[in-house]
């Protein structure tokens, strides 16, 4: 509640057990922020014998079976992307204050506390323009972390053990989580459904190598997929590993820039592999660049091939909203030679499936 970090949401006994796999290390910087974490996992785990039971009718069970997932590389548009299909009122986004409180978050929307948590400034979550607040979207992947207790951005937190973290995933074929995994996913969708009582659109570039675990929960599931230039996803991606520490790391080691260039690399491959599992009147793959250039007829597009309902009180509220409607993106340094030639490998699939041209085609 008075830190920033998702962690705050874990229950006390699974916070230890990360603290306990991790050996204790916490760097001396990180103390106080790590001791606000352990207080709010107190607070969680008394708050969360008030939790409600996510009891849903038929009708809520028909539309929690049909959530919209967003599904992107880190720094493609999936932010903007979900904001923009959250001001649709016939679709629920998690929030977050949903994302940080997993475990608590239906007691904390019934006492009331959302409304106090209302009037906080919103701000610059630090990687870009972008503002946020308790109440704007959030990535899901926070509360599927909190409720699983592994995973990713886990090794955000501990970059020390970064590369362990990042084998708790469906990358890592001798992985034996999917199962936790999925049951998080189900028990926090449910829990939105309750709250909201509308299909959830969820945002995570992480479910990009999870798609047929999404489908084995939610096999009528809808994706948009959107791609972006890769010269200039890698140099926003770049622009993050240049950073002296990442939020929320508890530990002021640098995550090395290949890594999130491996990682790309892992999520394009896998995702390539598997999205023909999605059925095709449920999948659409969209372009950054079309999206911001022509947002309207981009979402006109989405809208239609997926089914959706809403679309005119969607383009109504972008037309209204001067942080979506008068959207730009961030400027970079130019990227080196080697730099643009580890593109063309890291990028592969992506010119395979002729979504973009060859990189060095890419200069505009």
């Amino acid at each position: 509640m008075l830190s920033h970090s998702f962690l705050g949401g874990c229950k006390l006994s699974d916070w230890i057990h990360i603290l306990k796999e991790n050996h204790f290390r916490i760097d001396a910087s990180r103390f106080w922020q790590a001791f606000l974490i352990s207080m709010e996992t107190a607070v969680t785990s008394a708050l969360s014998r008030f939790e409600p039971d996510p009891n849903l009718s038929e009708s809520l069970q028909a539309m929690w079976s049909r959530p919209l997932l967003i599904l992107g590389l880190p720094r493609s548009g999936t932010t903007y992307l979900q904001n923009l299909m959250a001001s649709n009122p016939q679709l629920a986004f998690p929030t977050r204050l949903d994302c940080f409180n997993p475990h608590t978050f239906l007691a904390r929307h019934q006492w009331g506390i959302d409304r106090l948590f209302s009037l906080a400034p919103l701000r610059s979550r630090g990687l870009d323009n972008v503002q946020v607040g308790w109440l704007t979207p959030e990535e899901d992947e926070f509360a599927l972390t909190v409720l699983s207790s592994e995973g990713p951005w886990l090794g955000a937190c501990f970059p020390e053990r970064y590369q362990e973290y990042v084998e708790q995933s469906p990358l890592n074929p001798s992985w034996n989580g999917a199962d936790r995994w999925k049951q998080a996913l189900k028990v926090f969708t449910q829990k939105l459904t309750h709250r909201y009582g509308k299909p959830v659109v969820l945002k995570s570039p992480l479910h990009m190598m999870r798609i047929p675990d999404i489908l084995s929960v939610f096999p009528d599931a809808r994706f948009v997929t959107i791609f972006r230039n890769p010269l200039r996803q890698t140099q926003s991606i770049l622009s993050v590993a240049r950073k002296h520490v990442v939020w929320p790391s508890l530990q002021v080691t640098r995550r090395e820039k290949a890594e999130y260039l491996e990682g790309n690399q892992r999520l394009l491959q896998r995702y390539f592999e598997t999205r023909q599992q999605i059925p095709a009147e449920n999948l659409i793959e969209i372009q950054y660049e079309n999206l911001v250039a022509s947002t309207f007829e981009t979402l006109l597009q989405i809208h239609s091939q997926l089914g959706i309902p809403g679309v005119e009180d969607v383009l109504s509220a972008t037309a209204q909203n001067r942080e979506l409607s008068q959207y730009q993106t961030n400027s970079y340094p130019e990227l080196t030679a080697s730099e643009r030639e580890q593109i063309r490998e890291i990028y592969a699939p992506l010119y395979k499936a002729r979504i973009y041209p060859e990189a060095n085609g890419l200069d505009d």
